[in-house]
């Protein structure tokens, strides 16, 4: 497994590999670069950022793992809660949830992944949702 961990400036990659008789070996690279990588969260250029990632994995070039595991700093995430009317159709959650993006942050819903759930506590439904 590959965990790939982006800050500002930096990129970390942990490697862990089993072997034939179930131990683990672990290896770790870092590299510094000098443009940033992501600016408040977002990324800076996509272009750079997919050229870094990829001189890092070939750093580690005996690393043939296909899974990747990508850990983005906290302020890349927004958190929203609110309430929602009880008797939304599900077909309705989706542009709600876009109404209510597009309310709170300045950027545009089409360029945006979220998720979400429903937490219903006493009589009234909420929708815990991350960006």
């Amino acid at each position: 497994m590959l965990y790939l961990y982006i800050e500002k400036n930096q990129i970390k990659l942990i490697a862990s590999k089993k072997s034939l008789f179930g131990q683990y070996s672990i290896s770790s690279f870092e590299k510094k670069f000098r443009v940033d990588l992501l600016k408040n969260g977002a990324v800076a250029d996509v272009d750079i950022l997919a050229s870094a990632t990829k001189e890092i994995i070939q750093t580690s070039s005996s690393l043939k793992d296909k899974q990747v595991f990508l850990i983005l700093p906290q302020t890349s995430f927004h958190f929203l809660r609110f309430a929602v009317p009880n008797d939304i159709a599900s077909t309705a959650i989706d542009s709600f949830i876009k109404d209510k993006i597009k309310a709170s942050f300045p950027q545009d819903t089409q360029e945006v992944w979220y998720d979400y759930f429903f937490i219903e506590n006493g009589g009234q439904k909420f929708l815990s949702l991350f960006t």
